[in-house]
């Protein structure tokens, strides 16, 4: 009987407090929040939070908070180092650190989800591991069971294909939990849309699975970001293929497609960048010039000198010579980074102007001399993620090249938008197809599309620009709402930031502005192609502008537009003001309420 008490003593014996340190954790949607430990006592739980955010900005833990314990939820009760519901301010680090404390957990729970309210939207950090026993998530192993093609990595690249036609990609998001994000947003570029890349949303149903159609003209490329990360994988025309992809938070992309032994190479190289860190927007051009071709051996021998398969080194040489023509062709660019960095984001976009450089372009001289080291039409150079092909304004086959490729290439970049504008002419469409089938086939597949979607519905979405002076576009665009609070938005379709603010913001509508009296504009411009545009409107409600460069560039200057998304807040009286600073989600929405009560 002594013995069997001892026993019963010992199972019931309380085996906390204890500390998980660094728990492994299955996904996050937020980028500014990681759990550096795990307290667990008689009475508590407690995530000890390191945060990273903007310096001088601030972060709030809503007082909603939850973890979630096998289907159960616990409140939050208090915070350590912050005060749900309030306001934390990031110091000059940018790194702060503090507790949030919940009520414990049962002592067999394996695992916790944080989320700070309810939706999949909201932070949540899911499968923070309680057992101290995980050395990474449990969808790695998911991953890992895969039975993906072999890859023989020492073959050489394939070629590039060139062909126009349609893909299919099923998605599936690993370690897929109901209360995960449910829109995933990836970046598409092919060789067709050459320098332009494309943005596709995601529905995920149910089972964490979805269905991207893609029109591939030549070899397209898929990429995801989380943060500052990316991933990439090759597309062919035509194909039908399986791809499976990370939770949110992860950066994982496998497939099954017929490039996933180049996708493998792809991930095995960083990409090589010859932005060299001394250029100045003061470089004369032979100073610039030797920093490129300097710049180009010193990175030239680090690949030689790598360990890495065949495929994954000439992946990493066509990074390279792409970067360099890349820096040959843009010199402004390089110069106005180079401006940006010395100076800052305010002082830049207040003061920059091209007459602060002293030359905006390389000689002939010197363009041969980058032609002469290696082949300009490499088609190897086909497989770089944004391909010089794409941004190309000088023609290379009077520097060096061995075909005409880059010629057909800048050409059909050239004459595109006008397929677009559904203006292309005969002779434009004959020079297309002396250059190749795939470039004429390109152009048509373009016009289709477009007339296409300018017979839907979304194309009656849009105003017709007000036909008046440039400078006088914008004070007639909102004349007609004269009496009502109007919200004026700039964005563009490629502007991520853009994006997750008309996300943030749609629900207003529906919700806490239901009944407001009120306007909401919304103007892009030119860059935002018409295919994406005319697809993204249906579901931002609202009157839309799309204006042109010249309109665009006088509501900029006359509003000091720094960047986008860019907000000019209209009173009832018509005064128009710009307002960066409603780029804060809830200071946007006190301002609403405050110009609609008349303050």
């Amino acid at each position: 009987m002594l013995a069997v008490a001892v026993v019963a003593l010992s199972c019931c014996a309380p085996s906390r407090p204890r500390t998980v340190e660094n728990p492994v954790v299955e996904a996050n949607n937020t980028g500014s929040l990681s759990v550096t430990s795990v307290d667990l006592t008689d009475s508590t739980t407690v995530l000890n939070i390191h945060a990273v955010y903007r310096p001088n900005h601030w972060i709030r833990i809503a007082s909603t908070a939850t973890i979630e314990a096998d289907g159960k939820s616990y409140g939050i009760i208090g915070g350590d180092g912050i005060t749900p519901d309030s306001l934390l301010w990031m110091p000059e680090s940018g790194q702060a650190d503090f507790s949030l404390i919940f009520p414990e957990v049962p002592a067999r729970t394996g695992s916790i989800t944080f989320a700070e309210a309810p939706g999949p939207d909201e932070w949540h950090i899911w499968g923070i591991d309680l057992t101290g026993k995980l050395t990474e998530p449990r969808w790695k192993s998911e991953a890992a069971a895969m039975k993906l093609p072999a890859a023989d990595l020492e073959a050489s690249l394939p070629e590039a294909p060139l062909t126009v036609d349609s893909a299919h990609v099923n998605v599936k998001v690993l370690g897929w939990q109901p209360d995960m994000p449910t829109t995933l947003s990836f970046y598409v570029g092919s060789l067709g849309n050459p320098g332009e890349v494309t943005s596709v949303d995601l529905k995920i149903d149910d089972n964490g699975c979805g269905t991207l159609d893609l029109w591939t003209p030549g070899l397209s490329r898929i990429t995801t970001y989380r943060g500052r990360d990316s991933k990439t994988i090759f597309v062919a025309p035509g194909e039908e293929m399986n791809l499976w992809i990370s939770p949110a938070g992860n950066v994982e992309m496998y497939s099954d497609g017929k490039f996933s032994a180049v996708d493998q190479a792809n991930s095995m190289i960083q990409r090589i960048y010859v932005e060299d860190p001394d250029f100045s927007y003061q470089d004369t051009q032979d100073a610039y010039f030797a920093k490129v071709i300097s710049a180009y051996h010193a990175s030239l021998d680090s690949i030689n000198a790598a360990a890495m398969p065949k495929m994954a080194r000439e992946l990493a040489l066509a990074n390279l010579r792409n970067s360099v023509m890349d820096c040959a062709v843009n010199p402004v660019r390089q110069l106005m980074l180079s401006y940006y960095q010395t100076f800052g984001h305010e002082e830049f976009y207040k003061s920059w102007s091209d007459d602060k450089m002293k030359f905006t372009g390389l000689s002939d001289a010197q363009l041969d001399s980058i032609g002469s080291l290696f082949d300009p039409a490499d088609p190897a150079l086909l497989w770089v993620n944004d391909g010089f092909y794409g941004n190309s304004v000088v023609d290379w086959n009077a520097h060096g090249a061995s075909s005409s490729m880059p010629s057909a290439f800048s050409y059909l970049a050239r004459v595109l938008p006008d397929a677009t504008a559904l203006t292309l002419t005969d002779q434009q469409m004959d020079t297309l197809r002396q250059y190749g089938e795939f470039f004429a086939n390109t152009a048509i597949g373009v016009t289709v599309r477009v007339k296409a979607l300018l017979e839907s519905d979304a194309a009656k979405l849009v105003n017709p620009t007000p036909d008046v002076a440039d400078d006088k576009v914008f004070d007639a665009i909102i004349a007609p709402h004269k009496g009502k609070v109007v919200m004026v938005d700039l964005w563009n379709t490629w502007c991520g930031p853009c994006r997750n603010a008309l996300a943030a913001n749609e629900p207003l509508k529906d919700g806490e502005f239901a009944d407001a009296d009120m306007v909401w504009v919304y103007i892009a411009n030119e860059t935002s192609p018409v295919e994406k545009y005319l697809t993204m409107i249906p579901d931002i409600k609202g009157e839309h502008y799309r204006v042109n460069r010249n309109q665009w560039k006088d509501i900029s200057g006359r509003f000091g537009v720094d960047g986008i998304p860019y907000y000019i807040l209209v009173g009832r009286d018509g005064n128009a003001s710009g307002r960066p600073d409603l780029r804060d989600h809830s200071l946007y929405v006190s301002e609403i309420h405050k110009a609609l009560n008349g303050k």
